[in-house]
């Protein structure tokens, strides 16, 4: 159930209208750095991959992200098990140049963890060609808030 409610939700969101000049942002992207906002602790990023898709659809730019074989509209949550539930007021927008990408959504609360997650991803391709940017995670209890983190990532373009 609370897959086809993400899947629905994040469809209707997540087409990111663009002109119809091609976008740096198409392709297949693998996450190769995850770290916290002050550089400390590489995170796991080769035990399961997680890649991000970008296609186009006429005007328009789709996003899927894949986590431990599962694959879900992006923006997607990666939690043990497949993909954590969104709330239904998902946001997503890209950049004027087709350079950079951004989506800001809430991560439900769980049966087993009360916690609710408002996150807040930013994008952007550098003249490296990586996509690099920051997903920012705000947690709450309620409306109590209990803390939070910032990851800088970096994916890189696979080559097919």
């Amino acid at each position: 159930m609370w897959r086809t409610t993400l899947i629905a939700a994040c469809l209707i969101a997540s087409p990111l209208a663009l002109a119809s000049t091609p976008s740096v942002l198409e392709g297949r992207w693998q996450l190769v750095s995850q770290t916290y906002e002050s550089g400390e602790r590489q995170l796991g990023v080769s035990e399961s991959p997680v890649i991000l898709e970008v296609s186009r659809e006429g005007a328009a730019l789709f996003a899927v992200l894949t986590f431990e074989g599962e694959v879900a509209p992006w923006p997607a949550y990666p939690a043990p098990g497949g993909f954590a539930e969104l709330a239904p007021n998902v946001s997503v927008r890209h950049d004027a140049d087709g350079r950079g990408l951004h989506a800001s959504y809430v991560v439900l609360p769980t049966e087993s963890d009360s916690t609710t997650l408002r996150v807040e991803e930013h994008y952007r391709v550098d003249d490296e060609g990586r996509l690099v940017g920051t997903m920012n995670v705000r947690l709450f209890n309620g409306d109590k808030p209990g803390g939070g983190f910032t990851w800088q990532r970096t994916f890189e373009r696979e080559e097919r």
